[in-house]
């Protein structure tokens, strides 16, 4: 995880940094730090609009904020605005589909 944001803070334009934090917030999510991958996952998606990943990274915030975290309120923001700025990709269906079934879960 330290690698990946070193090389992001020393080397922020090269072109690998994107996929680096993409990892690092895997590597966070599995390590149970669901509340920096969350962080970590925004600031990818905000800050690297080229990103071919990131309407996935806003897809993980509400799926974050839903599975890990249990926030129904802020996982329902985050997966309309995966709606709203991700029209018509699979990760917007997603997004549609775990709206539906957001008022089913415990």
């Amino acid at each position: 995880m330290v690698s990946y944001a070193d090389l992001a803070r020393e080397q922020p334009d090269h072109p690998f940094v994107p996929e680096g934090l993409f990892r690092r917030a895997d590597l966070l999510i599995s390590a149970g730090k669901h509340e920096q991958a969350v962080l970590q996952l925004q600031d990818l998606h905000d800050g690297y609009p080229q990103y071919e990943l990131r309407a996935r990274c806003a897809f993980l915030v509400a799926f974050i904020h839903d599975v890990h975290l249990r926030d129904a309120d802020l996982a329902k923001r985050a997966y309309e605005r995966v709606i709203a700025l991700h029209p018509g990709t699979p990760e917007a269906e997603m997004a549609s589909q775990s709206l539906k079934l957001l008022p089913q879960r415990p």
